[in-house]
């Protein structure tokens, strides 16, 4: 329709040029061979034919090239690996089975063994009365967001072994579908599709996702901070901009190691060279960040 479209408007200024017409019919044509199935590759090539006021087969002998792509069309669908990937690529589907997987993966025999030394302490922090509570936090700050909503998840679903793990178990899959994002917006669906396969089938990812540990929180929000970082850097919106600073802030509140998401993002900033107005602002939210953590950091390090 777009080639028709345009050389109507070029014939009626009177202008005629072959080579720009076929390019843009071979557009037409890739663009076609895309979206519509095979069965439907011969209807399409008579009417682009008929556009052109020509029988098919005078259509093929004029444009050759279009000719071989029409061919494919009489050969039956095969389904090969080659012919298959470009489906089993498609992000939505493939990302909702790797969250399922990641769920099946991760809650089998969630419950065994018992509880070890670290999970154990977790847990009895988390149970106790508010007053020993805030007096545990206050002498080992690492984690503390981690023991107030393991706290709240105890309440509600219990204290036992699978009860403790399935909150780590809940933000580990959370992650799946930022990791996804994540890997997309910095190289492509097949880049992003592996990064989630190995994640999933990861066997340490399994493990502290069984774990009623800060880990996979952790790990969630240390995604989730680059996430909103390459989004700030490509978008500036309000949304990205808190969504970062949140993220990035969040992250030494569940564990002290979250501190070296920022200077890691900073090197990659500075390793991209391009120091402009752009770049303070972006320096700028990581400064906001370090400000909003800078509490947990101080009281962890005193």
């Amino acid at each position: 329709r777009d080639w028709a479209v345009i050389r109507s408007a070029r014939r009626k200024r009177g202008q005629e040029d072959k080579d720009v017409d076929t390019e843009l019919l071979r557009n037409a044509i890739l663009r076609r061979r895309l979206e519509l199935p095979n069965e439907a590759w011969l209807p399409a090539r008579r009417e682009l034919a008929s556009e052109q006021d020509m029988s098919p087969e005078r259509f093929d002998l004029t444009y050759p090239w279009a000719a071989d792509h029409w061919r494919v069309c009489k050969k039956p669908a095969v389904l090969t690996s080659s012919s298959l990937l470009p489906h089993l690529m498609n992000g939505p589907s493939i990302v909702i089975g790797v969250l399922l997987s990641a769920l099946i993966l991760q809650t089998v025999a969630i419950g065994r063994p018992s509880l070890w030394l670290d999970e154990a302490a977790s847990v009895e922090v988390a149970k106790t009365a508010w007053p020993s509570f805030l007096q545990a936090i206050s002498k080992d700050s690492n984690q503390v967001l981690y023991y107030l909503l393991l706290r709240v998840w105890i309440q509600l679903f219990g204290d036992s072994e699978a009860a403790s793990r399935s909150l780590s178990v809940i933000f580990s899959v959370a992650t799946i579908p930022s990791l996804y994002l994540f890997a997309k917006r910095l190289f492509d669906t097949r880049i992003a599709v592996l990064s989630i396969l190995f994640f999933c089938a990861n066997c340490l990812t399994v493990r502290y996702a069984q774990e009623a540990r800060s880990y996979s929180l952790l790990t969630f929000f240390t995604v989730n901070s680059w996430l909103f970082f390459t989004k700030t850097i490509d978008l500036k919106s309000p949304t990205n901009v808190l969504g970062y600073i949140i993220t990035t802030a969040i992250g030494p509140y569940v564990h002290l190691f979250a501190i070296f998401t920022i200077p890691a993002q900073l090197l990659s900033l500075m390793a991209g060279g391009k120091r402009d107005a752009h770049w303070r602002r972006i320096f700028l939210y990581m400064l906001l960040s370090t400000i909003a953590c800078s509490p947990i950091v101080l009281l962890i390090i005193k």
